[in-house]
């Protein structure tokens, strides 16, 4: 690993704490059409969330904007997902969503600002985890996807 992406790495990895488990990087790895419909498909979950919140939150300036932001970058990343696996003859089709973010989400509050916090520091830990996941697999995938997957880190 280069300097560059361990900078990027170390405070994800300081949040996180723990490290994706080998067989779950051994198991991606062995089937890349289902890691890459879950990969667009949280991309697309990614920006639902952020929109959802931009619609709850009129009256917030600052988060609807950061939220704007998140939501066109969540979608163009979804975008260059779909068009990597139909470049590559993987199928969309929708994958049920994984039990680490519904665990997360089950520790939610359900109300007023508490519930705000944690849809944020939820999709933190999420995004935190897709990044370094991402990161884990890059060594292991064909140039193409290792370069998309690193290219992510970066936003």
């Amino acid at each position: 690993m280069n300097d560059t992406l361990a900078e990027l790495l170390a405070p994800i990895r300081k949040f996180l704490h723990c490290s994706t488990p080998s067989a779950w990087i051994e198991a991606a790895c062995q089937n890349q059409a289902l890691l890459l419909a879950d990969h667009a498909n949280c991309e697309k979950k990614a920006a639902s969330t952020a929109m959802n919140l931009m619609y709850k939150y009129t009256d917030r300036p600052e988060l609807l904007k950061k939220m704007s932001q998140l939501a066109r970058e969540e979608l163009l990343h979804f975008q260059q997902v779909v068009e990597l696996m139909q470049a590559r003859g993987v199928r969309y089709e929708g994958v049920s969503a994984s039990r680490y973010a519904a665990s997360l989400r089950a520790l939610s509050e359900s109300k007023g600002e508490a519930q705000l916090v944690d849809t944020l520091l939820i999709g933190a830990i999420i995004e935190a985890r897709s990044c370094e996941r991402f990161a884990a697999l890059a060594p292991h995938l064909d140039e193409e996807l290792a370069k998309f997957y690193r290219s992510l880190l970066k936003s």
